[in-house]
């Protein structure tokens, strides 16, 4: 998602934030419960060049099949067969689909959701915004690339101002108020 947002901000375009982190979560979730990671948030990246290029060049790049519209065909291409297996072979193993439907629409409505306020939190809160970006800073791995990481789960634990700002967004707003 970072490096999607990272290219969003380069370009100056609008984005809808609640689809992305909807896009982000759907993405998560079928890693975790299906061990494929449908790869939503690239293809996101090709529509967004056709908000970036004329028309005429995308429909140009999709009909030979080059640039980011190639990739977004070649995406497409193979994950409705390799997501139609994987839920078969999941429906075979456990012959209770549902479940892992229901969690996975769950998982991406309630996820979504709840980042999307998180993020409008930390715009309107600059001075908590600091903070946070300095607790990460502090307890991540900076690859050569630039990018943070997170090489355990327990070193999660050690964002306590994060988890806080995180559960203070989930009790102001609910995802499953409910």
């Amino acid at each position: 998602m970072i490096p999607l947002l990272d290219h969003v901000a380069k370009l100056g375009t609008v984005v809808d934030l609640q689809e992305l982190t909807q896009r982000f979560a759907f993405d998560l979730t079928c890693v975790l419960l299906l061990d494929y990671d449908p790869l939503s948030l690239s293809a996101e990246e090709a529509i967004l060049y056709r908000h970036a290029l004329p028309e005429t060049i995308w429909q140009f790049q999709r009909w030979f099949r080059i640039g980011k519209e190639n990739n977004m065909s070649k995406s497409l291409d193979i994950a409705d067969p390799y997501l139609a297996n994987l839920i078969a072979s999941k429906r075979e193993k456990l012959k209770n689909i549902d479940t892992i439907l229901s969690f996975q629409e769950g998982g991406k409505e309630t996820v979504g959701v709840a980042l999307t306020w998180f993020f409008w939190l930390i715009v309107e809160n600059p001075i908590e915004e600091t903070k946070i970006r300095e607790e990460i800073m502090r307890n991540s791995n900076e690859h050569e690339v630039g990018w943070l990481s997170f090489s355990k789960v327990e070193e999660l634990d050690k964002l306590t101002y994060l988890h806080g700002a995180l559960c203070e967004t989930l009790r102001l707003f609910s995802p499953v108020p409910l």
